[in-house]
């Protein structure tokens, strides 16, 4: 519990300095996508985070404002971004947050002006999400409940690799980020657990200690893995760069360490190779939006349950009539809560 609250405190400061460079790099005038929200706008959004559920039009809703709003598309997944970062937050609500974003990143090339810009916002973003995503996992006191969010999570990642949003090597560090976290080489060294650092993975640590840490910046950056060291310090123990190199270096490790784990799980068992490894346990009907028995909190889905399929710009208009019975017919039982809970 103590290494979970100083890690959510270290996040904490790591999400202050990078909202604010944000917002540095933003006064540049000429940033597609990056437009002021106004208050009302503000609060529009947050109502529509806080209000999502399994339903989907409850997502349309919040994906359609999104993409009306792409002049804007930095605050607003900057404001996703930290919906999804907050570890006090339910798993079930992640995840039906998770898949605004899905949906948002579908319809990033359609004819919507600037739509294209929240691509590029969430590759920044989705990293933070994904490893995030792990320590909210790990503190969750229900493993059946989390084991479950998991594997909702790797099939949306499954899910973007068939639609080929990103690079596979960007979506496999989403996938370690996931399911490893973070590897400590200096935690585990103090430890004893000389386990976690293979032979094999020796001539890659003694390349990266040799490099200079913007060079791992940029590795880590193709690979899916948070990569901004702007909130370190230095400390009586280590330089500033050698804490940049040893941060950047940790999340290499589990890249590494996942991928040689799930390379000697398919040669163990002779499946499939592709990305996620999901093919050979995800029938297609888990993908094409063949209702899901049950969702996280026990209870069956809606009708229109969150099943990972991407709602289209196309389906706007027909779901509108939706939507708006949705707005004005809240849930009765669903009580009222801030942005993070």
């Amino acid at each position: 519990q103590a290494e979970l609250d100083e890690e959510r405190e270290r996040q904490r400061q790591e999400e202050r300095a990078t909202l604010e460079r944000q917002r540095r790099d933003r006064d540049r005038k000429g940033i597609t996508g990056g437009k002021r929200l106004t208050d009302a706008e503000w609060d529009k959004l947050e109502m529509l985070l806080r209000s999502v559920n399994k339903s989907r039009c409850t997502v349309l809703e919040a994906m359609a404002y999104c993409l009306d709003k792409s002049d804007w598309a930095i605050e607003i997944t900057e404001c996703i971004t930290e919906s999804l970062t907050i570890l006090e937050t339910d798993i079930p609500l992640k995840l039906a947050r998770l898949m605004i974003v899905s949906d948002i990143l579908h319809n990033t090339a359609s004819s919507r002006p600037a739509a294209w810009a929240y691509r590029r916002e969430f590759e920044r973003s989705l990293p933070d999400i994904f490893e995030h995503m792990n320590l909210a996992l790990a503190r969750d006191d229900s493993r059946l409940q989390a084991d479950r969010a998991r594997e909702q999570a790797l099939r949306l990642l499954h899910i973007w690799e068939d639609w080929g949003l990103f690079a596979p090597q960007y979506l496999r560090g989403l996938e370690a980020a996931l399911v490893v976290g973070v590897k400590r080489l200096r935690t585990l060294a103090a430890k004893g657990d000389s386990s976690r650092e293979p032979q094999w993975l020796e001539p890659k640590l003694a390349d990266w200690r040799r490099q200079h840490f913007s060079q791992l910046e940029k590795q880590c950056r193709t690979r899916g893995l948070r990569s901004s060291t702007a909130h370190l310090e230095g400390t009586k123990e280590l330089s500033l760069e050698e804490a940049r190199k040893e941060w950047l270096i940790d999340r290499l490790v589990a890249y590494e360490l996942h991928g040689h784990d799930k390379e000697q799980a398919r040669l163990t068992s002779g499946g499939s190779s592709s990305l996620l490894g999901l093919k050979a346990r995800l029938s297609s009907e888990d993908l094409d939006g063949e209702a899901i028995e049950c969702d996280l909190d026990g209870f069956p889905f809606d009708e229109t349950e969150l099943d990972g399929e991407p709602i289209g710009l196309d389906e706007l208009s027909e779901l509108a009539a939706v939507v708006e019975v949705a707005r004005f017919t809240p849930d009765a039982g669903a009580p009222r809560r801030d942005l993070g809970a």
